[in-house]
């Protein structure tokens, strides 16, 4: 495939992204993915993908970041907890 072509096929998804995906993502590898499996699926009838595993894995610090800050939250006394609320919700 010359580059004019494999160009034109991945602009071509981009109109199908949501539709395949159904929510709003910033992923940079989605086009190149997304192309893999195009050319998977002439050949084998399952693929496994790596897609979901950090999640699984606790592979994010931003999740113990934010336990952290629950518990941090949590042992305020009341009266901080009651006056920080709303201004929070703003």
């Amino acid at each position: 495939m010359n580059t004019y072509a494999a160009k034109k096929e991945a602009l071509d998804i981009i109109p199908l992204l949501p539709d395949i995906y159904d929510e709003p993502m910033a992923d940079g590898g989605a086009i190149p993915n997304i192309l893999v499996c195009m050319m998977a699926k002439e050949k084998v009838k399952v693929v496994l993908s790596a897609d979901g595993g950090d999640e699984v894995f606790a592979g994010y610090t931003k999740h113990f970041y934010a336990k952290q800050q629950i518990g941090r939250y949590l042992n305020l006394p009341s009266i901080m907890k009651n006056c920080g609320t709303p201004l929070l919700m703003c």
